[in-house]
């Protein structure tokens, strides 16, 4: 009897060892800074029925799998590759590979967002966008269906969402895999809990003012990406201690962008503050062809740092364009700073 049980204990060990799911990854083999903008992700895998990279399916031939992923610029990205057996038997590796590029990317991007919203009648958030040069669009691991004129739209509740951002993934027209992060953490500072002051009462109705004008103008107000987050916390936690994220404001237009920035104190200089965010969008986001860091102060009254695609920064005071540098020179900008929010 004891010959027998051995036997089938050996019989199910030789089984299960034999079905064991094995992942080999060819390449890349290791970590890697690059200045291509593009990865070779090629592999094979024994008892694998699917293989993910980043939550997005990846085809597999013959155990087989060969792609090239898209790298996100001027940052870590860190890629998953997953795979799973029919028995939902795992095994995963990760690659870190830090992409910053030699040469501006002249690749068109395989899709854009026009808009993502906190609805708080209906618990849910909402995003929408065009996805013209994708076959396929994966949120959170998630398929969304691309429309026959490219546009997506996904709606998911607050209560599903246990991370303040959005994993937004993919493949597109020509095979290419790309992989993003979208923060959703300039939705949260919409509606402050509590205004402790007359001043930031007198802040928080200013800006409603200047988002209100915008979206008049069918502007959108759009979150920071995960890592323009990180630069920009970084950027004003080092030097500006008084400013942090919440304060600031993203909106976007067909290839426009704004940030509105309340002029809080005396001491924050406008032309160095402004070149630095400008630097952060300029890097972290496809081209635009106007990138604009408004200011504004209690009189009211709004100082524009302009940067378009065909020329140098300049500024717009009083409706009149000025060179940064006659400014400076002017001090075209002492008015506006005398009359801060005075929150220190």
């Amino acid at each position: 009897m004891n010959q027998l049980i051995l036997f089938f204990v050996l019989l199910f060990t030789s089984v299960s060892f034999g079905n064991q799911i094995s992942l080999n990854l060819i390449s890349p083999k290791t970590d890697f800074r690059s200045s291509k903008d593009l990865v070779l992700f090629k592999g094979t895998v024994t008892h694998a029925s699917s293989v993910f990279i980043n939550d997005t399916p990846v085809p597999i031939f013959k155990n087989r799998f060969y792609i090239k992923a898209i790298l996100n610029p001027h940052q870590e990205n860190t890629f998953v590759i997953k795979a799973m057996a029919n028995d939902k038997q795992t095994i995963s590796i990760t690659r870190s590979i830090d992409y910053f590029p030699e040469t501006p990317s002249s690749r068109i991007a395989p899709y854009s967002i026009s808009d993502i919203q906190f609805q708080p009648l209906s618990h849910q958030w909402k995003i929408k966008g065009l996805a013209s040069h994708s076959k396929h669009i994966y949120i959170n691991g998630k398929h969304i269906p691309i429309k026959a004129n490219g546009l997506f739209e996904y709606h998911f509740s607050q209560q599903a969402l246990d991370q303040s951002y959005l994993n937004l993934s993919g493949i597109s027209k020509d095979l290419l895999l790309f992989h993003h992060t979208l923060g959703l953490q300039e939705v949260n500072h919409k509606t402050p809990s509590h205004v402790s002051s007359d001043k930031k009462i007198h802040y928080l109705s200013m800006e409603l003012g200047i988002l209100q004008a915008y979206y008049n103008m069918h502007w959108q107000l759009i979150p920071f990406t995960t890592i323009q987050e990180k630069m920009i916390h970084d950027l004003v936690q080092n030097k500006y201690t008084q400013l942090n994220l919440s304060h600031i404001k993203l909106l976007k237009k067909d290839h426009n962008l704004v940030i509105a920035i309340p002029y809080l104190y005396h001491s924050l200089p406008i032309p160095e503050l402004s070149y630095q965010l400008l630097l952060i969008l300029q890097n972290t986001i496809q081209a635009s062809n106007h990138i604009s860091i408004l200011w504004y102060n209690k009189v009211p009254n709004v100082i524009e740092v302009v940067y378009n695609k065909n020329s140098t920064p300049y500024c717009i005071i009083d409706d009149k364009p000025v060179d940064l540098d006659q400014a400076l020179v002017l001090g075209a900008f002492s008015e506006f700073k005398s009359n801060h929010f005075g929150i220190r």
